[in-house]
């Protein structure tokens, strides 16, 4: 007999998009992004979260390479803060930020599955580039 698992609330990206019939012992069916265990909340096995994703990649050790990336574009960004005085605690920038983060969450809702210019636009203010990288 099948037993069914329903969620209208699955974490973004995690499962499948559309409807899945599975027996009890097999959940994994329902999970996507090279996911597995309850509610997609796992990697599968030699799989790791990539950065900047929900997704689940195999990993190598040329990724690493990327943390010098970062670390420079890290203080980069430090850097032109000072430079150019500008404060992300209070002000204007602070309620942009806001509600950029706010609607860039629950963007699915709001815009749905396709990417387009606004969603690219979004994903950059909150300094996602769409790297997808493994730090282990």
């Amino acid at each position: 007999e099948k037993q069914y698992l329903v969620h209208d609330n699955c974490p973004l990206d995690y499962c499948r998009e559309k409807s899945t019939s599975f027996a009890y012992n097999e959940i994994d069916k329902q999970c996507s992004n090279n996911r597995r265990d309850r509610l997609c909340g796992r990697c599968l096995k030699n799989y790791s979260l990539s950065l900047g994703t929900g997704h689940c990649k195999r990993c190598h050790n040329f990724n690493l390479f990327w943390l010098v990336f970062f670390a420079i574009a890290g203080v980069a960004l430090v850097v032109l803060l000072l430079v150019l005085r500008l404060t992300v605690a209070e002000g204007t920038i602070n309620g942009f930020i806001f509600y950029v983060n706010i609607f860039y969450i629950r963007k699915y809702d709001f815009l749905g599955p396709t990417q387009n210019v606004l969603d690219v636009f979004l994903a950059w203010v909150n300094l996602d580039f769409g790297i997808e990288s493994c730090l282990y």
